[in-house]
């Protein structure tokens, strides 16, 4: 199939969004984060929960929105996932600096990377003593105190301490916050057991669970009203944790989705199913958020059981998106591994089972895996990727069809594509930046 460049000369370029809610979006970062780390997630549930319980039970002359609250509690621990990625570091063995650098960094990271920006200053009152006057003065320090007490609180019940005693909540510095939130737990604890929600548990293998609070605070996302712009910013925000463990996968998540948006048009396919490229295309490679560090990004070549470990990324990809997210944009997103013969997996599926706009994201993945440059490869040349097209079609792994799309017209779908991926790029560099400046600041 040839490419026709003059075809669409002339006409504005279509803008694809993602086919997903602000709620379907948060529910999959909050599991990309238990994925990511468990036992960092299991503050930031905890957290996000409490957040939403004593905004939603305040005075109304309080003037809080919850659902920036419940976001300020989902993202408090972003410091923790980016310096501690892989650690289970108890929050007592941490110094005072490395307390400080993960307050600071979740402020950087929240200020660029979510639509809830004006809110991220909230953070950085973490070492500052609740006054009623300046919370009057300073809507962010009621903001802050809502979520250290979340968060303190969610310390010390997992500590086995008491919020009836004292020297508790001095141990913890629940008494430098606002009291109201000690009293208003105490209140919701007596009338709905909320103690209950925040349980700990383990499983056979003394893995630790998820709280009953983790599915519940789902149900909670799923209420929030957002605009389309800030659906579309919170997106952005999901590729920028997949950053948390690999930088070379957040490219190839970008350049994936591209690439797929960038078939999809010259393939002729209807802008809704451009839309669905554009979303399964992000979400194809989230699994990988539950690989190891060392495995995504090996410089050499991946051993046998390091293989199979990468493999199981598909798995966990279809695990988070498959009772979630749109059925038609979920197989596309977790089935770009199959193949048209058979051979490829989770499942094994043929030719007969998988559908046009699926095939479109494998070859939209096996082209960014082959044009980028990944932790163990350099950029390869387009005669080298149209000869591995060429030998992954005549095994029948892939459509003819499409590849024909990438072998009669790659320049043209490169360009495309960066108009596309575009939309995409995060301002990863203005986080380091924040971050520093406002570190330097209070040395």
């Amino acid at each position: 199939m040839q490419i026709d460049k003059k075809k669409n000369e002339g006409h504005h370029e279509f803008i694809p969004h993602a086919q997903l809610t602000c709620g379907q979006i948060l529910s999959l970062i909050q599991r990309m984060f238990i994925e990511c780390n468990t036992f960092y997630a299991s503050y930031t549930v905890r957290i996000a929960y409490l957040c939403y319980l004593f905004a939603s039970n305040l005075p109304s002359q309080k003037k809080i929105d919850v659902q920036k609250a419940v976001l300020l509690g989902l993202f408090r621990n972003v410091g923790d996932y980016h310096f501690a990625v892989e650690k289970v570091m108890d929050y007592d063995e941490l110094t005072e600096q490395d307390i400080k650098e993960r307050y600071v960094y979740s402020y950087a990271w929240v200020k660029n990377m979510t639509p809830i920006s004006e809110l991220a200053q909230a953070y950085l009152f973490y070492d500052t003593d609740y006054s009623p006057e300046l919370a009057e003065k300073n809507i962010m320090l009621e903001y802050g105190s809502i979520v250290f007490a979340a968060e303190r609180i969610v310390k010390l019940l997992r500590s086995g301490g008491s919020v009836d005693n004292p020297e508790d909540l001095y141990r913890y510095g629940i008494t430098r916050l606002n009291s109201e939130y000690v009293n208003l737990f105490k209140k919701l604890d007596e009338k709905w057991q909320v103690s209950t929600n925040l349980s700990y548990s383990v499983d056979k293998d003394g893995k630790e669970q998820m709280p009953p609070c983790a599915k519940y605070m789902e149900d909670v996302y799923q209420s929030f009203s957002f605009s389309r712009e800030d659906a579309d910013k919170f997106f952005k925000t999901l590729v920028s944790v997949i950053d948390f463990k690999s930088s070379f996968t957040v490219w190839h998540t970008i350049h994936t989705a591209g690439y797929a948006c960038s078939l999809g048009k010259f393939y002729g396919c209807t802008e809704d199913i451009i839309n669905y490229l554009f979303t399964a295309g992000v979400l194809h490679d989230i699994g990988k958020i539950a690989v190891p560090q060392g495995i995504l990004e090996s410089s050499g070549k991946l051993r046998k059981w390091e293989y199979r470990v990468i493999q199981t990324h598909v798995t966990k990809t279809e695990q988070m998106v498959k009772d979630l997210v749109n059925p038609i944009i979920a197989k596309m997103a977790y089935r770009h591994h199959e193949k048209l013969n058979g051979q490829g997996y989770p499942h094994g599926l043929t030719d007969k089972d998988l559908t046009v706009p699926e095939r479109i994201v494998q070859v939209a993945d096996v082209l960014s895996a082959l044009v980028d440059k990944r932790s163990y490869k350099d950029e390869m040349s387009e005669e080298q990727l149209l000869e591995i097209f060429k030998e992954m079609v005549d095994k029948g792994e892939l459509d003819p069809s499409i590849v024909s799309l990438v072998e009669n017209g790659f320049g043209v779908l490169q360009a495309h594509r960066d108009n596309y991926s575009n939309l995409l790029i995060l301002p990863l560099g203005k986080v380091e930046i924040d971050f520093w400046d406002e570190l330097s600041l209070s040395l």
